[in-house]
Formats: C-alpha cells, sequence, structure tokens
C-alpha cells in the first residue's frame, strides 16, 4: 500500500524503505514488479530506485530468465552497502558475529567475559565491537543482546553481570561510536532468531525457552515481542513451581530457577551418587548410557521444566515452543516427559522443538533489528 499524500521527502523516505524491505525480503525483483508489490507508480518506482542505484544500496543486472529482445533489468540490494554488528552479552561470554546487508553473517567471534568491573565489561564490548567492524562500510548498527531486564536502552538489571544496575548502554556505544545502536534483552532476539532463521521460521506465535544457568523466555504474540511494563516479560525463572514454595524467598534467582537451571542437574546427581560432578554433561552422558540413577535425575529435572512449558503455553497458546540454550543439549532426554506434560494438560498443546541456531541464535534475532536501523540511515541518505 503507497501512502499518497503528505510532505514529499517523508514520502520518498517511506517508499525507499518499502522498495528495500522488499528486495532484502525476496532477494531480486524487477521495477514493475515492485511497482505492483508496493502498489506505486512506475514514475515513483523509477525515482526511488534511481537515487538508491546512485547511492549505492541498490544494484541492477540482466535477468536471466527474459526470453527475447532487450534483457529486463532485475535489482538487488548491494551486500556492501551496510553491515550489522551483533554481540550476545553473557555472564560467562561474549559472543558477536558480523552480517552484510543481506543478513549474511561474514565473521563470528567468542570470548570469556571480563567480569572484574562494570567497566571491564564496556571495554571488552568496545574492543569486539572494533574487531569486527569493517573501516569502509558507509552505514552501520549495533545491537547487543544482554541479560537480564533491558527497557529503552537501559539495561537495568543484569544478575550475571558486575554492577550492571541502570547501564544506559545504547547512548554508551552510540557516543562511542557514531552509529545507530539498540540494546535487547537476550532471549528476546532469540526469539526473533528462530523466528526467521531457525526452527520456528515463518511463525508468528512462538516461545523461546532459554534453559541454561538461568532460565528466560522470550516471547512473540502475533509476531509482535512481549516485553512487559518493565522489561521483564518472560522472567520465567520466577514461577513457582508448588504451593510449598510459596512461603520461601528464592531472591534474583526466581523459585523455578532455583530447581531447574542445568546446574541442578548436577545437583541432582551429587545427592543421589555422592559424587562431585560439575558438568551436567557428565550426567546427560550417563542418562545416555542407560544409568537408572541419570533417568532418575532426568524425571525430576524434566518436572520443574514441565511447570515451566505448560504454564507458558496455557496463557501464550503459542504454536512452538524451541527449548534453547545449554538445556537443549539434553533436548533428546525430555523431549518425551516433556511433550507428554503438554498433551496431559493442554487442549492445544503446542509443538516442542530444539534451537537450531544453537549458541549463535541471539546473532541471528539481533541481525533482525539490526537490519531495520541500517534500512532508516539508508533511507534517510537517499531523500
Amino acid at each position: 500500500m503507497s501512502i499518497t499524500r503528505g510532505h514529499p521527502s517523508l514520502l520518498r523516505t517511506l517508499n525507499a524503505q518499502g522498495v528495500l524491505k522488499e528486495l532484502l525480503t525476496h532477494g531480486e525483483l524487477s521495477r514493475p514488479e515492485l511497482a505492483r508489490r508496493l502498489g506505486l507508480s512506475m514514475p515513483t518506482i523509477l525515482d526511488v530506485v534511481s537515487g538508491l542505484i546512485q547511492d549505492g544500496v541498490v544494484t541492477e543486472r540482466p535477468s536471466p530468465s527474459t526470453p527475447r529482445g532487450r534483457p529486463a533489468q532485475v535489482l538487488s540490494v548491494a551486500e556492501d552497502a551496510a553491515q550489522i554488528i551483533c554481540l550476545d552479552v553473557g555472564g560467562t561470554n561474549i559472543k558477536a558475529g558480523r552480517f552484510n546487508f543481506k543478513r549474511q553473517l561474514m565473521d563470528a567471534t567468542s570470548m570469556q567475559t571480563n567480569t572484574t568491573t562494570r567497566t571491564a565489561v564496556l571495554d571488552e564490548i568496545a574492543s569486539i565491537v572494533d574487531e569486527l567492524m569493517l573501516p569502509n562500510v558507509p552505514n552501520t548498527s549495533i545491537v547487543i543482546g544482554a541479560p537480564g531486564f533491558v527497557r529503552d536502552g537501559i539495561v537495568i538489571e543484569a544478575a550475571n553481570l558486575p554492577d550492571w544496575n541502570d547501564v544506559p548502554l545504547q547512548s554508551i556505544l552510540e557516543q562511542r561510536f557514531g552509529v545507530p545502536v539498540a540494546v535487547e534483552n537476550d532471549v528476546n532476539l532469540a526469539v526473533l532468531g528462530e523466528t526467521h532463521n531457525g526452527v520456528a521460521a515463518g511463525l508468528q506465535n512462538v516461545v523461546f525457552f532459554a534453559v541454561s544457568t538461568g532460565l528466560g523466555a522470550g516471547i512473540l504474540v502475533d509476531g509482535q515481542l512481549v516485553r512487559g511494563f518493565k522489561g521483564a516479560g518472560g522472567e520465567l525463572a520466577f514461577i513457582v513451581p508448588d504451593t510449598d514454595k510459596l512461603a520461601e524467598s528464592y531472591g534474583a534467582n526466581g523459585a523455578l530457577e532455583s530447581f531447574a537451571a542445568t546446574k541442578h542437574l548436577c545437583r541432582y546427581w551429587n545427592e543421589i551418587t555422592g559424587q562431585n560432578v560439575t558438568d551436567p554433561a557428565i550426567v546427560a552422558n550417563e542418562a545416555r548410557n542407560g544409568s537408572p540413577q541419570a533417568k532418575q535425575v532426568f524425571d525430576q529435572w524434566a518436572k520443574y521444566l514441565g511447570v515451566g512449558v505448560v504454564s507458558l503455553a496455557s496463557v501464550l497458546n503459542p504454536e512452538m515452543i524451541v527449548i534453547g540454550g545449554g538445556g537443549a543439549y539434553s533436548f533428546d532426554l525430555i523431549e518425551e516427559q516433556l511433550n507428554t506434560y503438554l498433551k496431559r494438560h493442554l487442549p492445544f498443546p503446542p509443538k516442542l522443538e530444539k534451537s537450531a541456531l544453537h549458541d549463535k541464535v541471539a546473532l541471528w534475532g539481533g541481525s533482525i533489528i539490526g537490519l531495520d536501523l541500517v534500512v532508516q540511515q539508508l533511507t534517510q541518505s537517499a531523500v
């Protein structure tokens, strides 16, 4: 649908954004196809496309499918016209990647988080961005996935990072690099990643259930992220798994996280065996090798996770719940039990799947938000 009234520069910006989004979605299109899809006149399309080609944002080439005569020209975005730097900042590691304008992952890195001080973490973030950012790309955006509560570019609280309360991360990085920056909860980015590039591609109602050293949920309802009043939407850690635990306080960890985080696999195993195992993968391997004690551990763990998935599904009625984080590596050991709980307690149980994007899922989600930022940059400069 085109906008036919309004300020000319605003209309040109909106039309340019429409052209770029169509090309980013469909790859290659001709000018008549763009006019038809956007409901714009051919003179308008010719004008907008000419400006985008002149600015090096769009390229054209002869269509290989033209049967005879003068070949039609097809348009596509110039992959080197922009770059998106995405970081997933965790209490243990920082993962990062650079995407081009076609949202292809061109480079990736990971390093252990320096959690000595707030300044140390900020310096490490800046250093990673410097490492990944190419100097001669005309348009850049940065997207940070942060743990904890995030609202309006501010990390309100991140329990796994030192002194991370009310950190204005967006403004800090925008001042440092002079490019648009977005800051989002890491699990919110994860659900975007799975619904655009992962196992939930194309779905509009999806929950990404991150099971790791903490618990959290990224929620997509009718294609929109649910963030909540203080950016604490989806903080599954605070579900109380049974009435006996209502009288107790579990602090910042939350009640459910105090029983269902992956580290508790080791606790349950050690309580049964008297060992001192600290790696959940060891318990998982024991279960796959047929250990009845390990099976007992996973049965207990799956009950707490079952409270989480049933609660999520009963409130949100998603099409799919995606299990991600470190707990996803044990998905084969809990899948059947969790599906049983969902079918037993819900009239419309969602499909349950393991994350397809693993430890890069938040980076892929960040590239969605970063792409919107660079499209805004490019179209504003093209008017």
